[in-house]
């Protein structure tokens, strides 16, 4: 199996992997497609994404996962990623940032 997948932690998988399908063309995955980030703690939210691209004939996976439950180091792994959020500012902009990590 040549799997190609990306995760990425953010405070709100929901309206990343929103975005993904909206502007990107990605199809959403349902729990039972997943290939990774199956085994997740009760309190992380997890969403999946497919982008296909060769005709159709290979594609990428892409995880957006919250997940609170992770240990935390000097700044806690919710406030990093509202800080992020917050720099990036996806709640006014909707298009692309170019300050990506």
């Amino acid at each position: 199996l040549s799997y190609e997948f990306t995760s990425f932690s953010t405070y709100d998988p929901v309206a990343a992997a929103d975005f993904c399908v909206k502007y990107l063309n990605a199809s959403l995955l349902s729990p039972d497609q997943f290939l990774t980030h199956k085994q997740v703690n009760d309190s992380a939210t997890v969403r999946g994404l497919r982008f296909m691209y060769a005709n159709g004939s290979s594609s990428h996976d892409m995880y957006f996962i919250h997940d609170p439950s992770k240990p935390t180091g000097p700044m806690a792994v919710d406030d990093y990623n509202q800080y992020l959020h917050k720099l990036h500012r996806f709640d006014i902009q909707e298009t692309w940032d170019w300050y990506m990590e």
